[in-house]
């Protein structure tokens, strides 16, 4: 499941977007670059969500289409050839939606939705007691 669509995108940037994805310059987004676009984006955010939630999310939550609206911006800009320095707003964007990604990714921030239980599929491991030891071993250790 994507995160976002080329309306989201559109809703939030305008014609900026349309400008950028028209690669054959018909007026229209070209779809298979948007495709192609936003699944480079939904990989690097699953990079990030993959080891706190059970990926592919059921709903997805605002933050997500947020963070990948901004990371999809830069990509379609860097595509066209637009040099972003730091100080540029679409990459200090982008870099900010990397920055609330890494916190995710680390668990000092959430997305809203619950997390898996983290004891689920791991190896469990329970002593049955010492059977020796410095008291019990009657004169061996």
């Amino acid at each position: 499941m994507a995160y976002i669509a080329l309306a989201d995108l559109t809703e939030r940037y305008g014609d900026e977007i349309v400008q950028w994805a028209d690669r054959d310059n018909d007026g229209q987004p070209d779809p298979d670059f948007i495709a192609a676009v936003l699944a480079d984006v939904d990989a690097e955010i699953d990079a990030h969500l993959a080891g706190r939630y059970k990926l592919p999310l059921t709903n997805i939550p605002r933050i997500l289409v947020r963070l990948a609206t901004a990371l999809t911006r830069e990509r379609l800009a860097t595509a066209n050839g637009a040099r972003l320095d730091e100080e540029d707003p679409v990459r200090r964007e982008a870099d900010g939606a990397r920055q609330t990604l890494r916190e995710i990714a680390a668990g000092r921030a959430h997305i809203g939705t619950p997390q898996p239980d983290s004891t689920i599929g791991r190896v469990q491991m329970k002593s049955g007691g010492r059977h020796w030891g410095r008291n019990e071993s009657t004169g061996y250790l």
